[in-house]
């Protein structure tokens, strides 16, 4: 029989007939099979298939119109054979590409003129095609209608292939009804029948459906994991569709990476897409550019996915838009009473069709009615958002119980009070169900971003608790600070892939420092440190958390019994307000600082100040430190003990706290979160001290060689031996680590802050892999003590990621720091560790030492003990 079989050239032959289910397992080749088989003269019905091949092909590849004009030869070349069942077939795939290309009507009446000609198992194969038109316009019950019959048919037949197409699309319905349990069964069994198979390129498909199911659970390790398996098994068969990277896009949202989802589908938006993915995409930058406050474009891409939308019916997600362009109107100030009906109208309009935007919508409507002063429809819509409260999500029950606080902190009339014990109750569980997400991730920076949905509750808590009891305030500011660090840092699997990748970003830096650098090498060079340091993060996101879940609440008693006689200063932002709260012989107090904007502009002022110093222009310190002092402490400075522990926010981590000075006279630690404190004192100093002396110091090696005469049997790495692998070896177990090294802190990438070592930074992802951190590390030579504000009250850097890898104290300074005067202050400090002194001790042992000489003084104030 002529045209029988196709060929490509060096490949076996390929049935004519196998042509369909190759377009869907290996597109690439198909495509070309079937131009062979167009190249040969081939009879009707081989044409027929050949241009169905290409069609499927086409419209997968987001090609439509190419799509349509094929598949409209293959319904002429079907014609001529006079096979009902051929016509039927091409039909139905007509059909389905109709509906892809958001032309409803007429791929459901193409669908319909198929089922005529069709009969037994190929019935069942449009019913599975008129399903997907169904359901990728919103409609799962006569979708799971038309699938119920068909999964029946090809049970009966046996056809393996068909039956896992079937519950893919079953998992689909079930979806989007939000029977996640039963979609997950029917998706995971639809994986392993298409593997059976050889289906390869749809059982990546179903691969992406189970993190679509991991995302809408709140499950992003899982999702991220599961996409990145769908993206190995598509590139072994073909491109990776652009319906998975939405996915991605949407989750990286979701984990609070809007810059990265926005990227993202700013890539993928320049390729072609059907119109319900393009749509998708477009949707998805939308709500990445309103989370990065670009409006103008997160409107103007909410029009475009509109337009793009047109004819697909309605699509379960277009609510969103609808929702979304009234946010954006919303923080444009466009609140008026007929904007709020509609935005009132909206939110019942997606209770009605069940929509995941619902929540979203009413909480919307109930903050913008309580902004309005309509307080009847205000607590309407919140009383129907609070319903979120019971949901599996957590996040789903972070708004629920948003909904609730806000509810019973606006009474109906002017008689009523507010009641602030319910709404503090109904913040306290907001936050245990954040936690809950929170917890369950491994990586730190998605923990840390992850608390940005809970900033609503945490703003209402804190002020909501402020003029009530101050151990009260202290209980729920530290519920959302250092959060991240809460519990113990997920330890990274034994990767090869994640060392190689930690290695070649390692690299790529140490290339970037080579002197004589081209500006076309120097490119290269960043374009290689972002990829590899991409895929470091990669492998980072999907780790699950290593530590217990549940709620983390401070023991605040236990704390106040720990403080004892010294004092514990609790620094917390309120309505743009600074306030302490102090822990002192156990009372716990609050008191008014000041204006919040002052403590950060005076603080940073005085950190340009001390950083001026490292190049020989010291500033005066007194008057400095008195200045910054008042608005940091106000008066409390002059009434606090000799030992003090400062607790505070992320975004005053980097204040000089050596430079102030009541705290330069007194013992002084800083700790990201009391509980953290708490944590850190009770590890006990054991094991080996360790010396390491990093290139290009101005003092070479005399800090380390000097200092480590001081301790017996202690090791010393310099030169080509002070190398990562080397060094991350003999850090492992310290007792006491000195690393004097120059540091880089990376605000665009805080858990990229290294140490410069001979063959390139030393990472915190290096350390974080270390069995038992060193007890207690300094970092003597640049400002690594500095980190980004990430979240509601998370403070990433090298500092904090080693407290929160099990590292009980570190020295470290937040502004450049003189070499050689580095080398003096830290004399100081041994001589005072080797007598027995803790860290934060010694420090203040070394700041004394060290006044006697303004560069030596201000080099001493630069440095803070963190921890224990």
């Amino acid at each position: 029989m002529p045209n029988a079989a196709a060929r490509t050239s060096g490949s076996a032959p390929v049935e004519i007939d196998a042509l369909l289910a190759l377009a869907l397992s290996q597109p690439e080749r198909a495509l070309a099979m079937a131009h062979d088989v167009l190249g040969d003269q081939p009879d009707p019905r081989s044409a027929s298939i050949a241009r169905q091949t290409i069609g499927i092909v086409e419209r997968d590849a987001g090609n439509t119109t190419a799509a349509l004009r094929e598949l409209r030869r293959a319904v002429r070349a079907a014609r001529a054979t006079g096979d009902d069942a051929r016509l039927g077939d091409v039909l139905a795939t007509l059909g389905v590409t109709l509906g892809v290309a958001g032309r409803t009507a007429p791929a459901l009446r193409t669908l319909a003129r198929s089922l005529e000609l069709s009969r037994g198992v190929d019935r069942a194969r449009v019913l599975l095609r008129r399903a997907h038109v169904l359901l990728q316009t919103g409609r799962p019950e006569p979708a799971m209608d038309d699938l119920r019959s068909a999964l029946a048919a090809t049970r009966r037949a046996k056809d393996e292939l068909w039956q896992a197409r079937c519950l893919i699309h079953r998992g689909w319905a079930l979806t989007l009804v939000g029977d996640f349990d039963r979609a997950r069964a029917d998706v995971a069994s639809a994986a392993t029948l298409f593997t059976r198979v050889g289906q390869l390129h749809e059982a990546a498909f179903a691969l992406n459906n189970l993190a679509d199911l991991s995302f809408l659970e709140g499950d992003l390790p899982t999702a991220l994991s599961l996409l990145d398996r769908a993206e190995e098994a598509f590139a072994r068969t073909g491109p990776v569709p652009l319906h998975t990277r939405a996915t991605r896009a949407q989750v990286l949202l979701s984990a609070g990476l809007a810059p990265e989802a926005l990227a993202t589908t700013e890539a993928a938006i320049q390729h072609a897409a059907p119109p319900h993915v393009e749509a998708q995409l477009l949707l998805i930058g939308a709500l990445a550019a309103f989370e990065t406050g670009d409006l103008e474009r997160s409107s103007a891409w909410c029009r475009r996915a509109r337009h793009v939308a047109r004819g697909l019916g309605e699509p379960p997600w277009l609510a969103r838009v609808d929702v979304l362009e009234l946010q954006i109107r919303a923080q444009q100030g466009q609140v008026t009473m007929p904007f709020l009906r509609q935005v009132a109208d909206l939110a019942d309009r997606q209770t009605e069709r069940r929509a995941p935007e619902a929540i979203a919508a009413h909480l919307l409507v109930g903050q913008l009615a309580l902004r309005a002063g309509r307080l009847e429809l205000a607590h309407h819509h919140l009383d129907i958002a609070a319903r979120a409260r019971t949901s599996r999500a957590p996040l789903s029950r972070v708004s629920g119980h948003l909904a609730v606080a806000l509810r019973e902190a606006t009474p109906m009339t002017d008689r009523d009070n507010p009641r602030p014990d319910r709404v503090l109750r109904a913040c306290g569980r907001g936050l245990d169900a954040l936690h809950e997400h929170v917890f369950a991730l491994g990586d730190v920076e998605l923990r840390a971003l992850a608390t940005s949905h809970g900033a609503a509750l945490a703003e209402l808590a804190v002020t909501t608790a402020l003029p009530g009891p101050a151990r009260r305030l202290l209980d729920l500011v530290e519920r959302s600070r250092a959060v991240s660090l809460a519990v113990p840092t997920a330890l990274p699997p034994d990767d090869p892939g994640l060392a190689a990748a930690v290695a070649a970003a390692r690299e790529a830096d140490a290339r970037l420092r080579e002197p004589g650098l081209t500006p076309a090498a120097e490119a290269q060079a960043r374009r290689d440190r972002a990829r590899h340091e991409g895929e470091v993060r990669r492998r980072y996101r999907v780790l699950t958390s290593s530590g217990t879940t549940g709620t983390r609440r401070l023991d605040v008693s236990a704390l106040v019994e720990a403080v004892g006689t010294d004092a514990l200063v609790c620094l917390c932002e309120v309505a743009d307000a600074l306030y302490c709260v102090c822990v002192h012989r156990g009372r716990v107090t609050r008191h008014l600082v000041g204006p919040m904007p002052v403590a950060l502009r005076e603080s940073e002022f005085a950190r340009f100040a001390l950083r001026r110093a490292a190049y020989g222009r010291v500033p005066g310190l007194a008057r400095l430190g008195a200045r910054v002092e008042q608005v940091l402490l106000g008066d409390l400075g002059q009434r606090l003990p000799e030992r003090v522990v400062i607790v505070p926010p992320a975004r005053l981590h980097a204040a000089p706290w050596g430079l102030l000075p009541n705290l330069a006279e007194r013992i002084v630690r800083v700790a990201p979160s009391a509980q953290l404190w708490l944590r850190a004192r009770a590890q006990r100093p054991t094991g080996h001290v360790v010396f390491v002396g990093g290139p290009e110091l101005s003092t070479e090696q005399l800090e380390v060689a000097t200092h480590r005469n001081r301790y017996a049997g202690s090791r010393m790495l310099i030169g080509a031996d002070a190398n990562a692998a080397a060094v991350s070896r003999a850090l492992d177990g310290a007792r006491l680590a000195h690393v004097a090294a120059h540091g880089s802190f990376r605000a665009d990438a805080p858990l990229f802050s290294s140490l410069h070592l001979a063959d390139g930074p030393l990472y915190l992802y290096d350390l974080d892999r270390l069995a038992r951190p060193p007890h207690t590390m300094i970092l003597s030579a640049c400002d690594v003590g500095d980190t980004a504000a990430v979240g509601v009250d998370d403070g990433l850097g090298l500092v904090t990621g080693l407290l929160g890898s099990g590292t009980s104290a570190v020295l470290a300074s937040t502004v450049p720091v003189n070499d050689s005067a580095a080398v003096v202050v830290t004399g100081h400090l041994h001589e005072a560790l080797a007598g027995g002194a803790d860290l934060a001790s010694a420090l203040l042992a070394a700041r004394r030492g060290s006044r006697d000489d303004p560069l030596t003084a201000a080099t001493a104030a630069a440095f803070a003990a963190w921890g224990a």
